[in-house]
């Protein structure tokens, strides 16, 4: 039987931006379109969260959903998008928005005309909504001085162009918009995305309905038990309990198993794809699908990592049957 391999991809993609906060945030994101191409007072849009959570692919798919598409008022929408790698002051980070549109201009030129060529290229194109991604590469390492004139930039461009503009970024971008009075008015209540806490109840079961249904989704591959607590504690440990780590993980599977033409999962092939999605692993660098994990990575790394103390981390595993 052939599998559909870039069938199940697409399938991921659309179980993880179906998650109730990705309704949330374009839900979010639809209104403030709708009054930035009726010209009422646009808002900005402020997604915070960790890395890992699913910010870029969420605001993403709303840009490739809404682009060239009818909008709910029957006029086409523009939206442009731009993921910051750096920007080490207002200036830089004009340069930057301005290659990302394509926005043709000088690069010896100074901040005034390049606020001004900026401004009449996103009148010039239609655009109602702008989208900064990775902003917090503005905000981190930053003087105080320099953060707020960042925020201060972000507040003119909303009231010269008109346009709603959505932040996405550390919880550092959610600060420092904050700490400016007229951003903060104009901005609409946040967005915080959290991971997932397994010593709570209800995101140990959101965990276990979140990989049933994508294990469902990956169908024909067979995959090894994965809803035993075991098994949900080890992808928590490889994920950090984000949900977009993850959907990275499962997409890596489905990826070697598409490399090496076959339709079935082992634990090994796990630890495989986990080496390979997560950049940097928790714990020391131990692969939760590895041989003897838990005697390698500390209990007080566990512990850390799940956000809880270790005394807590100690009656959670005995409570599980996974420690003595």
């Amino acid at each position: 039987m052939k599998v559909p391999y870039e069938t199940i991809l697409r399938n991921l993609d659309c179980l993880f931006l179906s998650c109730p906060v990705s309704d949330q945030v374009h839900r979010l994101m639809g209104q403030a379109l709708v009054r930035s191409q009726a010209k009422l007072n646009p808002f900005a849009v402020i997604i915070a969260g960790d890395s890992g959570l699913g910010k870029s692919a969420i605001v993403k798919a709303f840009a490739n959903r809404h682009q060239a598409q009818d909008s709910p008022d029957q006029r086409q929408a523009r939206i442009g998008y731009c993921e910051l790698e750096s920007a080490s002051n207002v200036n830089d980070f004009t340069i930057k928005l301005l290659e990302a549109l394509q926005i043709p201009f000088k690069y010896n030129f100074r901040l005034r005309p390049l606020r001004r060529i900026l401004r009449e290229g996103i009148k010039q194109m239609g655009i109602n909504m702008l989208i900064i991604d990775e902003s917090q590469h503005v905000i981190q390492h930053r003087t105080t001085k320099q953060q707020v004139n960042f925020v201060d930039e972000i507040k003119l461009l909303i009231g010269d162009t008109q346009i709603a503009i959505v932040l996405a970024g550390t919880p550092d971008v959610l600060e420092a918009s904050s700490a400016n009075d007229q951003l903060d008015r104009r901005a609409c209540r946040p967005i915080i995305l959290k991971q997932l806490n397994f010593a709570d109840p209800q995101d140990q079961s959101q965990l276990y309905h979140t990989v049933a249904a994508m294990v469902d989704v990956c169908s024909p591959i067979e995959f090894p038990e994965l809803l035993t607590d075991d098994a949900l504690w080890r992808l928590y440990c490889a994920s950090s309990g984000k949900k977009g780590q993850l959907a990275h993980i499962f997409a890596q599977v489905v990826a070697d198993c598409d490399t090496d033409q076959r339709n079935y999962v082992t634990w090994e092939h796990l630890a495989d794809a986990v080496g390979s999605a997560i950049c940097t692993l928790p714990l020391n660098g131990e692969n939760p699908f590895s041989p003897k994990f838990e005697e390698r990575a500390s209990t007080t790394a566990i512990a850390q990592i799940l956000g809880m103390e270790t005394p807590v981390y100690d009656r959670m595993m005995r409570k599980l049957g996974l420690k003595k």
